[in-house]
């Protein structure tokens, strides 16, 4: 099921949607796009999940397949053709969170969609009530929390609060900000196939 979604043509659009808008023209060779950033997390993932089972923070087969899934189709929305690929650069929100919730229904647990659908509202959520969470954003990221509303107001954080699945949310949203490094060295595609096959 994994390959078959990642054979699509929405997520393959992934591999030309940059997440360092014009940067390659000023720093020739710069280059991130979406896909490098889906492997990019999955790969954090991976060693988060290795890290905590060997310190005896024993993470279930299920709860490693939910969290590899999660990271790994947040930004799924973005490969949705509702909005043009450079949404952002025309300021546009493409509220990717919701395209990528509506893509995930019915075919992924609750839990992964739910990290999907709100990760946007994590980012948000953070930058109101964590201090030190804004300045480790990317500068595209403090770019687009702007057009997604900016930090939460204080209804806001009570409401996102009562979320049940909060904690998922504000894991995949803080793993998906370290993941967005210049020239992070991840395995090739190649390697995650029998990952991506054991998750189906």
């Amino acid at each position: 099921m994994i390959m078959q979604l990642i054979d699509t043509l929405s997520f393959q659009r992934l591999r030309r949607i940059s997440q360092l808008g014009l940067v390659n023209l000023v720093y020739p060779g710069a280059n991130h796009t979406r896909f490098q950033h889906a492997l990019g997390t999955l790969h954090l993932m991976q060693k988060v999940i290795t890290h905590l089972n060997a310190k005896g923070n024993f993470i279930s087969n299920d709860e490693a397949i939910d969290l590899k899934l999660a990271i790994l189709l947040h930004d799924i929305g973005h490969y949705s053709e509702a909005f043009p690929e450079d949404a952002l650069e025309q300021e546009l929100n493409n509220y990717h969170e919701d395209s990528g919730a509506l893509i995930l229904e019915g075919t992924f647990p609750e839990e992964v969609v739910a990290s999907v659908k709100f990760h946007v509202s994590a980012k948000r959520y953070l930058c109101a009530t964590d201090t030190n969470y804004f300045n480790c954003l990317s500068e595209a990221s403090v770019y687009s929390l702007k057009l997604q509303g900016g930090p939460m107001d204080k209804h806001e954080i009570l409401e996102f609060e009562k979320n049940p699945h909060l904690e998922l949310c504000l894991k995949v949203r803080r793993w998906d900000d370290s993941a967005k490094v210049q020239g992070i060295k991840t395995p090739p595609f190649s390697h995650y196939l029998p990952v991506l096959q054991r998750l189906v």
